[in-house]
């Protein structure tokens, strides 16, 4: 990770933009703003830059990896950010995801889709799964999210 003196605060609400919707922030080539890109990983920002440049930073020609690769780096960041993740005690693995996704009656995707996945994209599914199935077992106090959109419908 690339050091800096500016950290982002804990309590930073930035909201993500697209290359494509801001056309300011295309001309600079900038993905989002520099806090938050300080928290996206070294090799994910480094595979973005490619993207970018291959496109010949033309917005209208950039290729389905890239909105894959924004996504991911979206999610990095929310993970980064998010205080009030759910995380496990133990490592993260394939079965205990497919465990978990179980419990809230969600069509669970496949062991190998599940493999897949990137570490923060894991985190937010065991999050959300972990979520609804306390919810669902009267504690008021545990508040919902959205359930995640690579979770696909129910």
């Amino acid at each position: 990770m690339e050091t800096t003196s500016k950290r982002p605060p804990a309590t930073h609400d930035c909201r993500l933009v697209r290359l494509h919707l801001c056309t300011s922030q295309a001309k600079r080539g900038q993905l989002m703003c520099p806090r938050c890109w300080f928290l996206v990983p070294q090799a994910l920002r480094r595979r973005i830059n490619e993207l970018w440049a291959a496109s010949g930073r033309n917005v209208l020609r950039l290729s389905p990896e890239y909105f894959d690769a924004v996504r991911e780096a979206e999610m990095a960041v929310q993970v980064r950010l998010d205080r009030d993740l759910i995380r496990p005690d133990n490592p993260m693995t394939t079965s205990m995801l497919v465990t978990v996704l179980s419990l809230v009656g969600t069509r669970v995707p496949s062991r190998e889709a599940i493999a897949g996945w990137s570490d923060p994209a894991k985190a937010i599914a065991y999050d959300w799964a972990i979520r609804e199935h306390l919810r669902a077992s009267d504690n008021d106090d545990v508040e919902g999210k959205p359930r995640p959109a690579f979770l696909g419908a129910r």
